[in-house]
């Protein structure tokens, strides 16, 4: 396979990059050479971040890390043009790529801090409407790309502007976002580690001297909470300046927001149960299965990692039961378990 790259990045952030790479998929059907495109532009753009950093044999450590890191360092993926030649398909790909997972993988310093807790982001969601026109995932929705600048330099990674691929869209779309409840978002909550979703929707004034009003509704897991912003027209009634402002106000409250549940997640973890453990495994897809395995355990509430060696992760169990339910569940599932010095050793084989 004849391989592509075009290689470049916003770094203003170090926490969160969009990198542009050339995808190359090979196959007859074209809709199957997008997806293969897609998973290798994906692939690319964190090897090519990595490359950045000083990592000894950078290939062989990246092949052998846990695959859910991957998932975990990918906010999204978006193809902006292609071009085909034969069965050989080239895309030209957004990737926009979180760095803390795959820093700590790595081992490295973290870059910015990682302060939010896995799970308490907020995503957020920008509707602009005129008329009868509802722009939510489309390019000409002027709210999207001042939301996004704002949320990756403002916001300590807590607040997730997607960039709105092909799972964003088929998720939700412009013509049920406003009537979506909470477990219709559930997919797209998991896929961004997200805890709440914030919906603004914004109509232009009907005049550039008038003031901007945007509907902020905050959407969780018990409910919906609506909220509306008035924000003072800019002195020259610059639509720009009034799409930042905006952005600025939007960003803020859902940043607040992420701060709120990081520090009720991390009260709840403070009077769980944790349990140390010592994952063994002989491959990465044998790890993925046992540390499923273990996140799903009855009364399980976070897996922390602490550290990640060839064939054995360290990591300590928050847990809301007792020692005796979860050796029953590991029984039950066949995983191995044997106590050595207060922590315990967990395999498949």
């Amino acid at each position: 396979m004849m391989l592509g790259l075009c290689l470049s990045a916003s770094a203003a952030y170090a926490g969160v990059q969009d990198i542009t790479v050339t995808g190359v998929g090979v196959h007859k059907d074209i809709e199957q050479a997008q997806v293969l495109a897609l998973e290798y532009a994906k692939r690319r753009a964190l090897y090519e971040l990595a490359k950045k950093w000083p990592v000894d044999d950078l290939e062989t450590k990246l092949k052998r890390l846990d695959p859910t890191i991957f998932e975990q360092s990918l906010r999204g993926a978006r193809t902006v043009d292609f071009k085909r030649n034969g069965d050989v398909l080239y895309t030209k790909t957004i990737v926009s790529v979180f760095d803390a997972p795959l820093r700590r993988a790595l081992k490295l310093p973290s870059g910015l801090p990682d302060a939010t807790p896995r799970g308490a982001g907020v995503i957020v969601l920008p509707v602009y409407k005129e008329g009868e026109q509802m722009l939510l995932w489309d390019k000409a929705n002027p709210l999207r790309a001042p939301l996004r600048r704002q949320a990756l330099t403002a916001s300590n990674q807590s607040v997730i502007v997607p960039l709105g691929d092909m799972k964003d869209m088929s998720e939700i779309g412009s013509d049920n976002i406003l009537q979506a409840r909470y477990p219709q978002f559930k997919n797209l909550l998991q896929r961004y580690n997200a805890k709440e979703i914030v919906v603004a929707l914004f109509s232009p004034p009907a005049s550039k001297k008038d003031a901007t009003q945007v509907l902020v509704n905050r959407i969780y897991d018990g409910g919906m909470k609506p909220e509306i912003f008035t924000i003072k027209a800019p002195k020259n009634g610059d639509m720009m300046a009034r799409y930042r402002d905006l952005s600025a106000v939007v960003v803020r409250y859902a940043a607040e927001r992420a701060a709120s549940t990081a520090g009720e997640m991390q009260a709840a973890l403070e009077k769980a149960s944790s349990q140390k453990l010592l994952l063994r495994f002989t491959t990465m897809a044998e790890y993925g299965r046992l540390s499923a395995l273990v996140r799903a355990a009855p009364g399980a509430r976070e897996l922390r990692v602490d550290s990640i060696a060839l064939q054995e992760v360290a990591a300590v169990l928050y847990h809301e039961t007792t020692p005796e339910k979860l050796r029953a569940y590991f029984k039950k599932k066949a995983v191995k378990l044997k106590e050595e010095a207060g922590r315990w050793i967990v395999s498949l084989r």
